[in-house]
């Protein structure tokens, strides 16, 4: 009983410190149909931080943000994209050293604007030789979109970014090749969106039904290696509905297709018809020829022989 009661008084207090706590906010920007991301770095000495982050006042994140710490070592990243017509929203998160147990909050107001860009067009990669965290951290989106911008000739903008485990993508954790090997790479998709559509991307669609990991059929492929490995296989082009009821769906793009106009040369069945048909009637009729004159034609001699 008193252990008890020595742990709820403990919890309280720890409650009441907590709600001390100055709360450190800020403001950013965001933009709908765009990526947002924000980076929260560790503040303490430790080698250990646990962080978590939720909407102020709920238990959970708005359903187009996503928080992720590959570890209590590494930082923290918030990130996600506004679907039209979202609301702001103010993001709590709370980092707790694990040797002292000292809490620090943070809060962070999203404020979010209209797109006055028109995206029609949206190109999926999957790019898989990056951690999503690593791709923001090291700023390889921007350089991402600059490699597409060479063959893509428009203005163009990052609408979302995610991992390949993400559950939108029916995703799963990679499995080591064999008992033993270091995990394989999460992987990334990326998503990059513009007015109008690319005439090499269109081509690297139909190229890609090859489906080669490799690459090695696609032609605009060299221009993102070595730091992009893109996997063709799973490359998409989209577009995105603009009427009223249906606006910000995206239904895959088809690419145009144009038959062999080249006639088909006539195929003669003579040669067939010949093996097939007439020469096991010849054989047939011949055995049966042969069959009656042994059965019928010798009787009437046999018979006079007996005689």
């Amino acid at each position: 009983m008193k252990s008890n009661v020595k742990c709820s008084i403990i919890l309280a207090i720890s409650v009441f410190l907590f709600k001390k706590i100055k709360a450190i906010t800020l403001i950013r920007e965001a933009t709908e149909n765009e990526i947002f991301f924000h980076l929260f770095t560790k503040h303490y000495n430790s080698e250990e931080v646990k962080m978590s982050a939720s909407l102020v006042g709920y238990p959970d994140l708005p359903s187009w943000l996503k928080f992720i710490q590959r570890n209590q070592s590494s930082n923290g990243f918030l990130y996600g994209t506004p679907a039209f017509n979202s609301q702001d929203v103010e993001i709590q998160v709370i980092s707790i050293d694990q040797s002292t147990y000292e809490a620090r909050k943070e809060n962070i107001m999203i404020t979010i604007k209209p797109n006055k860009d028109t995206v029609v067009h949206i190109a999926e990669f999957w790019v898989s030789n990056f951690y999503i965290e690593d791709l923001f951290q090291d700023d390889m989106y921007t350089r991402f979109l600059q490699q597409v911008s060479l063959i893509w000739k428009d203005k163009l903008s990052i609408v979302k970014i995610v991992s390949q485990t993400d559950p939108e993508f029916l995703g799963r954790l990679p499995i080591p090749p064999k008992p033993g090997d270091p995990t394989p790479v999460d992987g990334v998709v990326i998503q990059i969106g513009g007015s109008n559509i690319s005439t090499e991307l269109q081509q690297a669609l139909n190229q890609s039904t090859s489906c080669l990991n490799d690459g090695a059929a696609i032609a605009i492929n060299s221009l993102f290696l070595p730091h992009f490995h893109i996997n063709w296989c799973r490359f998409k082009l989209k577009i995105r509905q603009t009427t009223k009821n249906q606006i910000g769906l995206l239904t895959d793009f088809q690419p145009s297709f144009t038959p062999r106009k080249e006639p088909s040369a006539t195929r003669q069945f003579k040669d067939e018809f010949l093996v097939a048909i007439l020469l096991p009637m010849v054989i047939a009729t011949t055995f049966l020829i042969l069959l009656s004159y042994v059965m019928f034609g010798h009787r009437q001699e046999r018979y006079h022989t007996i005689s």
